[in-house]
């Protein structure tokens, strides 16, 4: 059998199970209008009114951004530049967090239309006054001390206009100085949902370094052991809380990490254990391949903007596609003619899942949940086809594989369909524009005068 040939099954297999899981976990959602955050900014925020308001400083080169209604909150939808390109990304906002951030664009539109400049010698009377600086320092992100000027003006100048205006502006005021939900604080746009999971990755990571770097280096001591377990998984969390302490995780970044130093780590054994090399070296290559694949997939998931259903569309990849890579080693036969072959066309599986997967899954929508039941499912068809084997008592393994097989497609297959509406009401971000796949009818010129023949064709886009 050809190189070419050996692992067509497989990869038709790994591409169709994950271009379906993609699709149907795809949303067909119409986007919603623009709610505008007062009627003066509009539907959609400009860099001139970002720096005028101070909103979003944890963007660095900001764009453009809208707010859309999602659920009980809403979605901000924002474009930034990143490596010099644009990129539309998308953040869920609280109602509390939405409504914060328009009182303080009112209270800072209120001070220079009241104040007419800085100067505060143009307020009269005592209650002006106190209402004009309670909205300087407003508009100055100092809601301490306007909530502090405003509960003054209100129980000393109550009968006052100014001091009725402060009867409604004094809690806003106090809800701004409090829990920092508005969206001109800094780190109000970091998105950490995924630092847990990516301190207990490191943790994990860790035990495998604290073990896996004493036998590459063929330490015979214990003390080698007792130091890689006190050392390795505390300096890993250590390293992963300081460098994610200040910066977004979002759960599919975090994930995609996970999977680059997993994948890197059974590639860089797998493929070792296939030579002649010693254990030794054998766990040393997992261990480099590992730290590799980590290091390559930091950048890789911040410059593709991974969204969680996403990434773990292509986690799923590495798992099924090696399974079915060993599905398809053994209904060829090539097990027989190749006792590498199983472990050969696992790692070469697993490599088309995950890319399949990245390809196909681009703009999926569906939450971390959803795919943990999906792959739960697969599990349990598995099982169940492993069950009819036991029944039949079959001694051939190409039935018993194929009964197998048929069982983890059967199972995913049900479990896209079962979950079909658990995502329903959620709120979930889709990154990019998705897969596109266009058919190409055209009349191309052949380079002599007046001559043309028909092209067709398929362009693909992610």
């Amino acid at each position: 059998m050809s190189a070419a040939r050996r692992f067509t099954l497989s990869a038709a297999v790994a591409a169709l199970l994950s271009i379906a899981t993609a699709v149907a976990a795809a949303a067909a959602t119409s986007a919603a209008p623009a709610v505008p955050l007062t009627d003066r900014v509009g539907p959609e925020i400009d860099p001139n009114e970002r720096a005028r308001y101070g909103l979003f400083p944890d963007l660095r080169e900001f764009e453009a951004a809208r707010f859309e209604p999602a659920g009980d909150g809403y979605r901000l939808i924002y474009v930034e530049r990143v490596a010099g390109s644009p990129r539309e990304r998308s953040r869920s906002v609280s109602r509390a967090g939405f409504e914060q951030t328009a009182w303080h664009v009112a209270f800072t539109d209120e001070y220079e239309t009241l104040a007419g400049g800085d100067s505060l010698a143009a307020a009269g009377s005592e209650p002006d006054l106190l209402r004009r600086l309670a909205l300087r320092y407003a508009s100055r992100r100092r809601y301490d001390l306007a909530s502090a000027i405003a509960a003054d003006l209100r129980a000393g100048h109550a009968g006052a206009p100014a001091g009725a205006w402060a009867t409604e502006a004094q809690p806003r005021f106090e809800a701004l100085a409090g829990p920092r939900r508005a969206l001109f604080w800094p780190g109000s746009l970091l998105d950490q949902r995924g630092r847990t999971d990516l301190l207990v990755f490191s943790g994990m990571y860790g035990l495998w370094l604290g073990t896996a770097i004493p036998v590459a280096l063929e330490a015979d001591d214990a003390q080698a052991y007792a130091a890689g377990l006190l050392v390795a998984p505390a300096a890993c969390v250590l390293l992963a809380a300081t460098v994610t302490g200040d910066r977004p995780i979002p759960k599919g970044q975090a994930t995609i990490i996970a999977l680059g130093g997993q994948l890197g780590t059974w590639q860089g054994l797998g493929w070792s254990g296939l030579g002649d090399a010693d254990g030794e070296d054998v766990v040393a290559t997992g261990v480099a391949t590992g730290l590799a694949g980590i290091l390559l997939a930091v950048p890789l998931s911040n410059a593709v903007g991974f969204t969680e259903g996403h990434a773990e569309i292509t986690n799923a990849g590495m798992y099924w596609g090696g399974w079915f890579g060993l599905v398809e080693s053994i209904l060829t036969g090539r097990d027989e003619d190749d006792a590498d072959s199983p472990l050969v066309d696992m790692l070469v599986g697993s490599d088309i899942g995950v890319v399949t997967a990245a390809i196909a899954a681009r703009g999926a929508r569906l939450s971390e949940g959803r795919m943990r039941l999906i792959n739960l499912c697969g599990v349990l068809g598995t099982a169940f086809g492993g069950g009819l084997a036991l029944l039949t008592e079959s001694d051939d393994d190409q039935a018993v594989i194929g009964l197998l097989g048929a069982g983890s497609v059967g199972g995913l297959a049900l479990g896209i369909h079962a979950t079909r509406a658990y995502d329903r009401g959620k709120e979930l971000a889709a990154a990019g524009g998705g897969t596109a796949l266009q058919p190409i009818l055209a009349m191309r010129s052949t380079g002599r005068r007046g001559a043309a023949v028909p092209t067709a064709g398929v362009r693909i886009s992610f």
